[in-house]
């Protein structure tokens, strides 16, 4: 539906709706809305929404109540960090808790979720980045059983 309405109608009724619907007190709620962000942000007008969408991916990967809401965020983070590469930079704390939680775990469910979503990130921030996941490259080459 967000693909055939004008981006007005969009940034002003749609996506307020879903930023709401992230909130919602019932976890069911906000992991179907952290599975389907990857394709909100597509549809979604970066030029004007890119810094609202980062903080509302931001407050599913910090879900307070919710493991598998934080879980099917990082999950999902590679697509959604994709659809960012010709609109805006990267929130940082986005960036640093992808790298951080990958770094200071051996969970293999973490480990095989972030080097399948690893190429997004160095996609999208380039060559100059580089320097920040060379480390997380290196232990993701070297988790065995991923």
């Amino acid at each position: 539906m967000s693909k055939n309405i004008s981006t007005d109608i969009f940034s002003q009724q749609l996506f307020p709706l879903y930023d709401d619907l992230t909130k919602d007190n019932e976890w069911k709620v906000r992991k179907a809305c952290a599975d389907v962000v990857a394709q909100i942000a597509e549809v979604t007008p970066m030029d004007r929404d890119s810094v609202s969408l980062q903080k509302l991916y931001y407050r599913f990967l910090l879900d307070p109540s919710s493991k598998i809401v934080r879980g099917t965020a990082f999950q999902n983070i590679g697509p959604f960090i994709a659809t960012l590469k010709d609109s805006s930079t990267i929130d940082q704390r986005i960036t640093d808790f992808f790298v951080n939680t990958t770094m200071k775990t051996n969970n293999k469910d973490v480990c095989y979720y972030a080097s399948f979503n690893f190429p997004a990130f160095i996609w999208v921030t380039g060559k100059d980045e580089w320097p920040k996941f060379r480390a997380l490259y290196n232990k993701l080459t070297s988790v065995s059983d991923i």
